[in-house]
């Protein structure tokens, strides 16, 4: 979807490489050295792995331990054995949804304070449901501001648009549909009269930059990248996130 670019394909949230690179480059100024990966049985987990060792090579280091987890969860026991024996001092998970739930709950009941840093898929509400008191401390990546920003000039748009549709629960996925909604206008704006597929298209692909404040997207003929942007925020208790 991003490599080689597709034409008519405008990605503008930062890749799964570019979050594990930002977990890997907060974990290793941090101090950590042993760093294991836990990772979906499946094409996802593959690459998010690949991702993970390119990150650390970088570094010169490697990945510490690693296991498999199937996606329906079904193997868990066997994972949160594998990696507890090997003692890591954080675990980059490359899962969504059941295996990354099950693993917390599972690993927790046979030692506290592992720091876990999951990806931005799992930063949704219904996830920090699924894990109740599990979920806090756990990190999660983010490919958009943090929406509950009061500094942010994006963020507090965001909240604007929605508090004016008569909306109160904001969430990281509505602020990136947020952002895709704002980038889609200002294409169609830059595509002018007589509006078809081509000019929209070039529109796009000649956005250089779009500042949305404190928020940039762009494009270009070869890149169909738009945004390389990861933070990093943290489950707190009660269900919420923190920065």
């Amino acid at each position: 979807m991003r490599y080689p670019p597709i034409n008519h394909v405008f990605n503008i949230r930062a890749s799964y490489g570019d979050e594990t690179e930002k977990m890997v480059q907060h974990l290793t100024t941090l101090g950590a050295q042993r760093i294991a990966v836990l990772w979906s049985n499946n094409g996802f987990g593959k690459d998010g792995l690949a991702g993970v060792r390119k990150a650390l090579e970088k570094r010169g280091m490697q990945v510490y331990a690693d296991a498999p987890i199937e996606q329906n969860a079904s193997d868990t026991d066997k994972a949160v054995a594998a990696l507890y024996d090997k003692r890591p001092e954080a675990i980059i998970m490359i899962t969504a949804g059941a295996p990354t739930v099950s693993f917390i709950k599972s690993y927790n009941k046979v030692r506290k304070g592992m720091h876990f840093y999951t990806l931005s898929v799992m930063g949704t509400q219904a996830t920090l449901r699924a894990l109740g008191a599990d979920g806090v401390g756990v990190v999660v990546s983010t490919v958009v501001p943090f929406p509950w920003d009061f500094t942010h000039p994006l963020a507090r748009e965001y909240r604007a648009a929605m508090q004016k549709a008569g909306y109160t629960n904001l969430s990281f996925l509505g602020m990136e549909s947020y952002i895709n909604a704002r980038v889609l206008v200002e294409g169609l704006r830059l595509a002018g009269k007589d509006l078809n597929r081509t000019k929209f298209v070039a529109a796009l692909a000649g956005m250089k930059r779009l500042d949305l404040g404190g928020f940039a997207v762009g494009f270009s003929k070869d890149s169909r990248q738009g945004s390389r942007f990861v933070g990093l925020t943290m489950v707190s208790p009660g269900e919420k996130f923190t920065k």
